[in-house]
């Protein structure tokens, strides 16, 4: 945001905190995937351009799951181009879900504010992978009975510095 009214405005012109744009996609259509390793879901990602290096990116991102298999642990990662963001301070992920249920649906939530010192074009996805062995399928956006579809989003937005 540069203008308003069509006057121009200093880096000082707008407060911090400031929400300065908002970008959102919306998955409609559930994704499977059998990986023991980070896989992107496809769908659930976005692209933002901060207007300057000072500006925070707050990541919102709703989605739920299920898996093939009872006992399994489906882990997701926030990641900001090819950079893992939000991680904990020992190995692991953004978040997990566990089921003891084969047919149990989970509501997975991801919030996350980035401070990426960037004016270029930032990608934000969510991966996932499970515990499991090379047979367990996670399901995002549908029950493993495919009887439940549920949309999946994610959200950026830009706050001023």
């Amino acid at each position: 945001l540069t203008k308003i009214n069509n006057n121009t405005l200093s880096s000082a012109g707008i407060a911090t905190g400031n929400v300065l744009q908002v970008v959102s996609t919306t998955k409609t259509s559930k994704f499977s995937v059998v990986s023991t390793s980070f896989t992107d879901i496809t769908g659930l990602s976005l692209s933002i351009t901060p207007s300057s290096t000072s500006s925070k990116i707050l990541i919102l991102s709703n989605f739920c799951c299920s898996f093939s298999s009872n006992s399994r642990i489906g882990y997701f990662n926030l990641v900001r181009d090819t950079t893992n963001i939000g991680q904990p301070s020992v190995s692991g992920s953004t978040t997990a879900s566990y089921t003891y249920d084969v047919d149990q649906l989970h509501a997975v939530a991801i919030n996350f504010l980035d401070t990426p010192n960037s004016t270029s074009s930032l990608t934000y996805k969510i991966q996932t992978k499970t515990n499991g062995s090379n047979d367990v399928t996670i399901i995002i956006g549908d029950r493993n009975s495919d009887d439940i579809d549920v949309i999946s989003t994610i959200t950026a937005y830009e706050i001023a510095g």
